[in-house]
């Protein structure tokens, strides 16, 4: 079953701009599923994503910074990320 799930988040992240077209209700994916695919999709693909009835954009946003924050609170050096001095 995890490997169907991978496939599955793996396909919604490379065809992320299809499948937000798509008429069908994706509050179904829970935060889990969407985490996994934030932390497949660059910033920058969430940046020119055209999600116009909101169905994953502001989920995948919220999941992709929190996953930034995590990552670089603090390096190897011990000092602050310029993330959290924004």
């Amino acid at each position: 079953m995890k490997i169907l799930v991978t496939e599955c988040v793996h396909f919604i992240a490379q065809n992320l701009k299809d499948v937000v077209r798509l008429p069908i209700d994706m509050s179904c994916l829970n935060s889990a599923l969407i985490n996994k695919v934030a932390l497949e999709v660059s910033i920058d693909e969430l940046d020119d994503l055209q999600d116009r009835k909101d169905k994953l954009s502001s989920r995948l946003f919220q999941k992709k910074l929190n996953s930034l924050l995590k990552e670089h609170r603090v390096d190897n050096e011990g000092t602050r990320s310029p993330l959290l001095l924004c």
